[in-house]
């Protein structure tokens, strides 16, 4: 079930080119848009051939301090717990690829699921290091895949934990798989800030307090509150591959 889909084509018609966007809408019946109240955080809406992926239009994150934020919910982050989530995500890189720059994470220094560029890698990320019950605690585990810069991506990352702390976490870029198969367990609450496009982060080398900002587009982003089958997955990749035209 998709419980958050934001579609940038979604704002053609209603939004003029290069304007900034202070709400992405969910398109799902959960409401709980994206939204952004600061006029100097807010993305830039583009339609044009520098900036749109195959005709469509993208919402551009300058790297500096734009980014979305969704309000704490039980669909994502609080009143209960997690073994599973998959996230299917089109974007476009920069230029830098180098430093870190936090594409969407819920949570904070306790517990957490986090996508995110770092030394020209996807990183996909989750942790629970609290003592919370069965399924718990966990250290910060990742799965990556190799990036290129100014490049379009088709991205999905699964999260799929279980009571033993042996389940998985999988990252599939433009159809090239990566496996985290073991320390995967329960994600509990965690009603830290829920980002698109930045955030403070969690990685391998540990809580990271200051925000990190993603440099490039964003066309179109689906969370569903499973962990998807192969089956699934290869509609969704190849729904969004020939929309926006990228080779899988």
């Amino acid at each position: 079930l998709n419980t958050f889909w934001f579609d940038a084509n979604q704002l053609s018609g209603t939004t003029s080119n290069s304007s900034s966007v202070q709400t992405w809408n969910n398109l799902t019946s959960f409401g709980l848009n994206a939204y952004q109240n600061s006029s100097s955080k807010r993305p830039t809406y583009y339609d044009d051939s520098n900036f749109g992926m195959n005709g469509y239009p993208t919402l551009h994150f300058d790297g500096s301090n734009d980014h979305y934020k969704i309000n704490n919910n039980s669909n994502l982050n609080v009143q209960g717990s997690w073994y599973e989530r998959s996230f299917s995500i089109v974007i476009r890189t920069s230029s830098d690829i180098s430093s870190r720059q936090v594409i969407y994470e819920e949570g904070g220094h306790v517990r957490g699921l986090n996508l995110y560029i770092q030394d020209s890698k996807i990183w996909f990320g989750a942790w629970n290091v609290n003592n919370d019950g069965v399924g718990a605690p966990w250290a910060f585990q990742s799965v990556t895949q190799n990036i290129n810069p100014n490049t379009e991506y088709v991205i999905t990352a699964i999260f799929n934990g279980n009571d033993d702390i042996t389940g998985s976490l999988e990252l599939y870029c433009n159809g090239n798989y990566e496996i985290q198969n073991t320390g995967i367990g329960k994600l509990y609450g965690h009603s830290g800030d829920i980002r698109i496009g930045g955030g403070a982060s969690y990685t391998d080398s540990g809580w990271s307090g200051s925000s990190k900002y993603f440099e490039g587009e964003i066309a179109e982003f689906i969370v569903m509150d499973n962990a998807i089958d192969g089956a699934r997955r290869i509609i969704i990749d190849n729904y969004l591959a020939a929309t926006y035209d990228i080779q899988l």
